[in-house]
């Protein structure tokens, strides 16, 4: 009796361990998880987001190599390579997206966050990488470093290649990228004794000056160049530092003026000139590297040696290609809201394309947005196309089969000889697939626009439907081409704004005063007194409030539920307010020329300016607030943190137009349709101008913008497609005389409205 009892105190001691140990094991396992999600959510992890082939990673800190899989976390320290026929996909969450090609070896050598700013720098050793990293922060730094170089770079889409030679080419698509080269010679230096820390930073700001390289070019830096340029410094240093007490530069020692003499011409004319040591070491080392220009080299005016090694044209095609992949849009915001999705394919290799985007090729894993239905083709030369809606709820496989389309001859004639009797039969019809810029599709529908030039219609596509209001009705019109339903919003010889819509809510203002809001099919949820909203003022919503002004209630902000969440006292606002900072800030522009930035959480004003001016239209921007005075076509962008003038334009082509301001990839869009029609395409953050385009005898309806594509339709019945990136017309779809009233887009293709009724347009 006493051995069960004990027997059974045993068995119920190792009973109450194994809970313990499971539920410890439970509690481990989800504080490694939520260490994870922190860690990504910084920036100190990056989640491997698509795979195609053979992409492996090797750990920090280990020898082995193992297979990459979808939602794998990379950290500081780990190396991932591709295999030749492989790539695969980056994020670091919410801050940017990487593509690396076949054949690539990338080690992450730091991803750091220190008071919520991230330093990041990536060595590739060999292969490509695509890059589009958003605007940095203040203080943030994001670098690429080879063997030969270091791009530095503030938020661009831009792509490095090292080649087997170790030559480095950096093509840059948008921004500007910074490129210098490493430069070892200046280390080695400093550890022989030959300068201190401080003369070494002197000559590295002297002589390695990066090399900016601007949106739409390319340069090759090649290793050949830079090691002998590395060579000409080092030898340099050392005859310097034989020179001097001590047999080391130091900072004085640069800091000193010394007697030259300067060749003047071919001749033997000479004339001394003082100039600092540090200069005088640059020359000696330009010299070093190319004698027979000793003559035509100015000493007081030394170039950037750098630039005289790098090989520097316009961007290549190839490169173009690389970063069409890349879209900002497709940045993750959060890793937990994905799902992985799987598409295999028999026979494989066949191209997958979400959304109309290419994925790349079966078998091939991503990820994917849950809750979201999207549309999939898979498609391969000489095969049906398999094309579906998915929707995606959890992790799933998308499994095609696809069948041999046969070739077959087009006559249908009986062959005969003496023996036999041979029947040809008719071709196949085979679908053809139709290009960019071709219609798709022509419907009627029962909506007029034909005013639409003298008040351009701005609608709003969202969940596979168009929003449009005119006069005092909202009209829900579907992607597929038929009237869901038209709303009497408000009164009879009402005017609505333009409708703003956010998580599944349809909002429009009234000049009558109101705002309204809707579900995507038109039942109204909530009204409210928001005060009148005139001359194109709109509601703007966002991260989960709506931004209402007026001309007599200042600025009101509503919550989803229609609770109000604050009052902003205000003179009159007439322009559509720009919410920033996930709904924590609202920004709007008064008609007696302040712009004002307010913080909702705290309900006090973070600054204001008065710029003296009327402002009409919707402030738009991101990392810089811009606003437009309708009066002389004046453009104003300033800071978000303080207001201060980042720069101001006047474009006299733009004074008094209808059309608001579009914001695309840190672009600038204006566009006037009243006497010529004119668009004009900015770089936000400079003010300078990327392309301008007239439109001779046509009116043109307001841009759509839908990621760096910009869609415009004209009353003669032409839609055009302009690629920002590219700066270039893709191709222009002619109607033959159908004018156009609107263009909208998504990801399935264009929607044109015209009095006749609506066409799609192949994306």
């Amino acid at each position: 009796m006493p051995e069960r009892k004990g027997r059974s105190r045993f068995l119920l001691w190792v009973a109450c361990f194994a809970v313990i140990l499971v539920i410890g094991w439970f509690g481990l396992n989800e504080m490694t998880i939520n260490k994870n999600i922190e860690k990504i959510e910084k920036g100190e992890a990056i989640v491997v987001t698509l795979v195609v082939g053979d992409v492996q990673v090797k750990k920090m800190g280990l020898s082995v190599w193992r297979v990459v899989k979808i939602e794998d976390n990379l950290q500081m320290g780990d190396t991932i390579k591709t295999g030749s026929a492989a790539y695969c996909e980056l994020q670091m969450i919410k801050r940017g997206i990487f593509r690396i090609e076949g054949s690539t070896e990338l080690y992450l050598a730091t991803l750091i966050n220190k008071d919520d700013k991230i330093n990041s720098r990536m060595k590739l050793a060999n292969g490509g990488i695509a890059l589009m990293p958003r605007k940095l922060k203040e203080g943030e730094n994001f670098e690429v470093e080879t063997s030969t170089a270091v791009a530095a770079v503030r938020g661009t889409e831009f792509t490095v290649n090292v080649n087997e030679n170790g030559d480095t080419k950096v093509a840059v698509n948008e921004g500007t990228v910074e490129v210098k080269p490493v430069i070892k010679s200046l280390d080695e230096a400093q550890q022989k004794g030959l300068c201190n820390e401080k003369a070494r930073d002197i000559l590295e700001n002297r002589i390695v000056k990066p090399v900016a390289v601007k949106s739409g070019e390319e340069i090759d830096l090649r290793a050949e160049k830079v090691k002998d340029l590395d060579d000409s410094i080092g030898n340099v240093i050392g005859q310097v530092a034989e020179k001097e007490e001590g047999k080391m530069i130091t900072e004085d020692t640069l800091g000193k003026t010394v007697i030259v003499q300067e060749k003047i011409g071919n001749g033997n004319k000479t004339v001394e000139k003082q100039l600092p040591e540090s200069q005088v070491i640059a020359l000696r080392i330009e010299q070093d590297m190319a004698p027979e220009a000793v003559n035509k080299v100015t000493m007081t005016n030394v170039e950037n040696i750098v630039s005289s090694i790098i090989v520097q044209q316009k961007i290549s095609e190839e490169s173009k290609e690389k970063m069409d992949y890349l879209n900002e849009s497709n940045i993750i915001d959060k890793v937990i809201d994905m799902s992985m999705v799987r598409f295999e394919s028999m026979p494989s290799g066949a191209s997958v394309y979400m959304d109309d985007i290419k994925l790349g090729i079966t078998p091939i894993s991503t990820l994917v947005e849950k809750g979201k239905t999207v549309k999939v083709r898979i498609a391969m030369e000489g095969y049906s196309e398999d094309i579906r809606d998915v929707s995606i709820g959890g992790s799933l496989t998308v499994n095609s089969v696809l069948s041999q389309v046969q070739t077959i001859q087009t006559n249908n004639t009986m062959q005969t000889n003496t023996n036999t009797v041979k029947i040809i039969p008719p071709a196949v019809a085979v679908e053809v697939k139709k290009l960019p810029g071709e219609l798709d599709w022509q419907k009627p529908l029962p909506l007029k626009l034909e005013s639409a030039y003298k008040e351009p219609a701005d609608p709003v596509i969202y969940g596979g439907k168009i929003f449009i209001s005119k006069n005092n009705r909202l009209f829900i019109v579907s992607i597929e081409g038929k009237l869901i339903k038209t709303v009497n919003v408000a009164e009879e010889g009402a005017k609505l704004t333009r409708p703003s819509v956010s998580d599944d809510v349809v909002y429009v203002g009234s000049d009558s005063g109101g705002i309204y809001a809707y579900t995507l099919n038109g039942e109204l949820l909530w009204n409210k007194d928001a005060g009148s909203e005139k001359y194109g003022a709109s509601p703007t919503a966002m991260d989960g409030i709506v931004a209402i002004p007026s001309i007599d209630k200042g600025v009101m902000v509503y919550n989803k539920g229609g609770g109000l969440v604050t009052q902003i006292e205000s003179d009159s606002v007439y322009s559509a307010p720009l919410v920033l900072d996930k709904g924590n800030t609202v920004v709007f522009a008064t008609e007696s020329g302040n712009i004002v930035s307010y913080d909702i959480e705290k309900k006090s004003q973070n600054w204001s300016k008065g710029y003296n001016e009327r402002f009409l239209y919707p402030l738009v921007g991101d990392n810089e607030i811009i606003a437009v005075s309708r009066a002389d076509g004046k453009v104003l962008a300033v800071k978000p943190a303080d207001g201060s003038l980042l720069w101001t334009e006047v474009f006299t082509e733009m004074q008094k137009t209808r059309i608001n301001p579009g914001f695309v990839k840190g672009k600038l869009i204006l566009a006037n349709n009243e006497t010529k029609s004119v668009v004009i395409v900015l770089d936000a953050m400079t003010g300078k101008i990327v392309s301008k385009t007239s439109f001779d005898n046509e009116t043109i309806t307001p841009p759509f913008i839908l990621d760096k594509f910009i869609y415009i339709g004209t009353e003669s019945g032409k839609v055009f497609s302009y690629n920002v990136s590219r700066q270039k017309f893709e191709w222009t779809y002619d109607s033959s005389g159908n004018s156009i009233s609107l263009v909208v887009a998504d990801r399935q293709g264009i929607y044109a409205l015209s009095k006749d009724g609506m066409l799609r347009i192949v994306k």
